[in-house]
């Protein structure tokens, strides 16, 4: 009994005791992520473009960016601003400082 423990405890400490290989981080180089360009164009009259979603309508895919007065739409392909719809601040039409934007489709 003494000498198939001590076989057993020789054997589990040969599988235990083996050397691992080095698992490190792999920091690759940016180059490596770049699939291919993409260049936005923002007028002068932009202040900042925050794309809050992607529209697809139609076979064109659309950049959505919205601030308190307008909603643009950014072509996918061109990177430039295809569409700019202006939102009210006063009137009977105004939005009352909360805007959103939001698409509904299959």
């Amino acid at each position: 009994m003494g000498k198939m423990f001590l076989r057993l405890l020789l054997i589990g400490l040969f599988f235990s005791c083996g050397e691992k290989r080095h698992e490190g981080i792999y920091q690759g180089k940016l180059e490596e992520l770049i699939v291919g360009e993409f260049v936005m164009t923002k007028d002068s009259t932009t202040s900042r473009i925050k794309i809050d979603q992607v529209l697809t309508i139609g076979n064109q895919e659309y950049l959505v960016s919205g601030d308190k007065q307008n909603i643009r739409f950014y072509s996918s392909r061109s990177g430039k601003m295809d569409y700019d719809y202006p939102l009210p601040l006063a009137g009977p039409y105004s939005f009352d400082d909360a805007v959103g934007s939001f698409h509904v489709g299959p």
